[in-house]
């Protein structure tokens, strides 16, 4: 499931009537309504500077609602003359084992993941 999808599914009518900060508001709403349901993780690659150059990504995981206690951050570097990309898709590899540790200690069985956009 893609997060841009429901949130543009949810707010496509309304999103040319709306200020900014109206439609920041409105992808608050959602995010915490997903997350009533279950656990969200968000992952993010990123380089410094140019297009190619240090590289690191980040795995912020949000349990469902009622366990905020437990929000999880992790960070990696990914290299030296790597991509935006490229650290995009470690991002993912390190998300998904996250995903994995956290069903292990937590018990919870994972049955889907939100997929990001490159």
């Amino acid at each position: 499931m893609d997060l841009q999808d429901i949130i543009s599914k949810n707010t496509s009518d309304c999103i040319h009537a709306v200020s900014m900060s109206e439609y920041l508001t409105m992808i608050s709403r959602e995010l915490e309504i997903l997350n009533e349901q279950q656990t969200l993780i968000f992952t993010d690659g990123s380089v410094v500077g140019c297009t190619v150059a240090w590289g690191a990504c980040a795995v912020v995981l949000f349990p469902t609602h009622g366990r905020e206690d437990n929000v999880q951050t992790a960070t990696m570097a990914v290299g030296v003359k790597v991509s935006s990309e490229h650290c995009d898709i470690e991002g993912i590899i390190f998300g998904r084992t996250f995903v994995t540790h956290f069903a292990l200690c937590y018990r919870t069985v994972v049955l889907s993941c939100l997929s990001v956009c490159l």
